[in-house]
C-alpha cells in the first residue's frame, strides 16, 4: 500500500476510473497472493510465525510504559489485519496453521529413549 495518491485530479474522470481500476486489480493480487500462500505448507508456517510475533491473544498493556503498550498495539494491529485477511479467504485457516504447528513442534520435541541415549554418546564425546 503506498501513500502516495492515485490521481492528481479528483475532478478528472478518467483518472479516477483508472484508480479504481488499479485498486480493483490490486486487490485481486493481494488476494491470490494470500490463496497461493495459505495452499503451502511452507507459507502457512510462515504466516503462523508472523501472527504469533504479533501477539494477538497477547496482553499489550505495561503499566508505565505507554510507549511500549501503543508499540505492542501496533504490532496487534497488523496482526488482526493479516489475520482479517486469512479468515475471509479461507475460514479456520488460522487454527489449522495453529495445529499444523503445534504437530511440527510435538514430533520435533518428542524423542525416544534411542535418541536419548545417541544424543548422551554425541555430548560425551564432544566434552572430550
Amino acid at each position: 500500500m503506498s501513500d502516495r495518491a492515485l490521481v492528481a485530479n479528483a475532478a478528472d474522470v478518467k483518472q479516477v476510473r483508472k484508480a479504481k481500476q488499479y485498486e480493483k486489480l490490486r486487490e485481486q493480487q493481494r488476494t491470490a497472493n494470500l490463496e497461493a500462500t495459505l495452499a503451502s505448507p511452507h507459507g502457512r508456517a510462515v504466516l503462523c510465525d508472523i501472527l504469533d510475533e504479533c501477539g494477538l491473544y497477547d496482553d499489550v498493556y505495561l503499566p508505565g510504559n505507554s510507549d511500549g503498550t501503543h508499540r505492542f498495539l501496533g504490532r496487534r494491529a497488523v496482526g488482526l489485519k493479516i489475520f482479517a485477511d486469512v479468515e475471509v479467504i479461507e475460514p479456520g485457516a488460522y487454527a489449522k496453521m495453529r495445529m499444523e504447528k503445534r504437530a511440527f513442534e510435538q514430533a520435533y520435541t518428542a524423542t525416544k529413549p534411542e535418541d536419548t541415549k545417541q544424543q548422551t554418546a554425541e555430548t560425551e564425546e564432544d566434552e572430550s
